[in-house]
């Protein structure tokens, strides 16, 4: 399976030129994500028929691995201190899981909610047992239309 989005998309994104061994980072960032976001979406999603949001979503995930390839939650360099808020898949190319629902809703067509439907009983439930038997296709067997409780 080959990557959502190319690698120019991604070097768009980012504020530097990437060396020869950032690009293979990179773009097995982008299979990886890929594979990914069709297994938490449509699996028979390709480069071509993706929804322009799941490779979006790719892409950012993408970006912040780039930008912090080793995972590092906090980083100094003389008086100026990086702090990464997100602790969660730091250091590999994952999806958070804001990520995971919004792939998720774009393959369902929309936000997903559960729900109960009440049921009511309206009147009540009559059977005409005078009628014992409905004809069959052939009319050699006739198929039963109502049948007491036996247990």
């Amino acid at each position: 399976m080959s990557a959502f989005v190319e690698l120019e998309e991604l070097e768009k994104r980012l504020e530097w030129a990437l060396s020869d061994q950032e690009k293979l980072v990179a773009q097995a960032a982008l299979d990886d994500l890929s594979v990914d976001a069709a297994d938490y979406g449509v699996a028979s999603w390709s480069a071509l028929t993706a929804p322009a949001n799941v490779k979006r979503i790719i892409l950012a995930a993408a970006t912040r691995y780039m930008k912090n390839l080793e995972g590092v939650i906090q980083s100094r360099a003389g008086d100026e201190t990086l702090i990464w808020p997100e602790v969660e898949g730091m250091g590999s190319a994952t999806f958070t899981a804001d990520e995971v629902r919004r792939i998720t809703e774009t393959a369902m067509g929309g936000p997903v909610q559960f729900g109960t439907i009440p049921v009511e009983q309206y009147g009540t439930c009559y059977v005409d047992k005078s009628i014992q038997y409905v004809d069959s296709i052939d009319g050699s067997r006739p198929f039963p239309w109502y049948q007491e409780k036996s247990w």
